[in-house]
């Protein structure tokens, strides 16, 4: 997801018995001050996407955690007074974490590519990564992890070679 979506979601958005999460609107800031939208980004970035049993796990501790009283946004990922998380409370937290992990600090925004590049390596087709990502088409998922692809056809050549 991108942050916008991802500080967006409530939990009627959370269907932990299908495993799927419904991606329909994102947050904004106007003047520093974050509002959600009843839209996403782009048409396409409308969409239900899967999640794994480790997610919604980990979906229904955080669930558990929440205040529900003091989160009446019923938000997913609410800020520490249950209001919408601002992208600059976020980068904050973001590089605590990068700090403690003791790794380089990326932006929020490079888990996205992260994931798309190791969906890609782990032989998740491209549409399928595609419409994850919320992408209008292929060409702009293509154009952006191209350099993943090389890889994925040097593997399809050795499965094809097993083959005969």
């Amino acid at each position: 997801m991108r942050f916008g979506e991802a500080v967006a979601l409530t939990w009627g958005d959370v269907d932990f018995k299908k495993k799927t999460i419904r991606i329909n609107k994102t947050s904004v800031e106007m003047h520093g001050s974050p509002i959600i939208q009843p839209h996403t980004k782009t048409s396409s970035g409308t969409r239900i996407i899967s999640i794994s049993d480790n997610v919604v796990k980990f979906l229904r501790e955080v669930k558990k955690s929440l205040n529900k009283e003091l989160n009446y946004r019923n938000l997913v990922i609410p800020n520490t007074r249950y209001g919408i998380l601002t992208s600059a409370n976020m980068n904050k937290r973001w590089r605590r974490v990068c700090a403690i992990l003791d790794i380089p600090y990326q932006g929020v925004h490079a888990l996205r590519h992260t994931w798309a590049t190791r969906a890609l390596e782990k032989g998740i087709d491209v549409k399928t990564v595609s419409e994850m990502l919320g992408h209008k088409n292929v060409i702009t998922t293509m154009n952006i992890y191209q350099d993943v692809l090389p890889d994925q056809k040097a593997k399809a050549a050795q499965e094809m070679n097993d083959l005969f």
